[in-house]
């Protein structure tokens, strides 16, 4: 069993990696905001509410939501031509707790523009085998060959 210490350290080692990685294909790193006017469009998705109440008069109250995926403003970024474009950030989902499950994670998220499907998964299947090899990846069974 690794410590808090030690899982910081490989998650910033990972993040590293995405980032270099990434922006060495050409995608772009973006960040999209977290509170949203609309949740997404997942029947099985639940948001978390916020109620924004505006001080000295500056716009009306209304409900806001956590984003469950930065999926509706990053796809806004490429109509606009952001072209290849990536986010890491944290998501909320409103009920999912459970042993595989939490309310809050972090999410990469990203797009290719241009590009087919299979250059986009040949970008994810390079991520992942390089992250394996950088942190060490030896789970019995675990095949990062490819391909996925």
């Amino acid at each position: 069993m690794i410590s808090r210490l030690e899982a910081a350290q490989a998650r910033a080692q990972l993040y590293d990696l995405i980032r270099f990685r990434l922006t060495a294909g050409g995608y772009l790193e973006v960040e999209t905001p977290a509170l949203v006017p609309m949740p997404g469009m997942e029947p099985h998705i639940t948001a978390f509410e916020s109620d924004y109440r505006p001080e000295l008069g500056a716009t009306a109250a209304r409900k806001l939501y956590l984003h469950t995926s930065p999926e509706y403003a990053m796809k806004r970024l490429l109509g606009n031509g952001f072209g290849s474009v990536f986010q890491i950030c944290k998501v909320f989902r409103n009920g999912e707790v459970a042993q595989g499950h939490n309310p809050e994670f972090t999410m990469l998220e990203f797009y290719r523009s241009p590009g087919t499907v299979s250059e986009l998964m040949d970008d994810l299947e390079e991520l992942i085998r390089r992250a394996g090899a950088q942190l060490g990846c030896r789970t019995a069974g675990l095949d990062l060959a490819g391909p996925f």
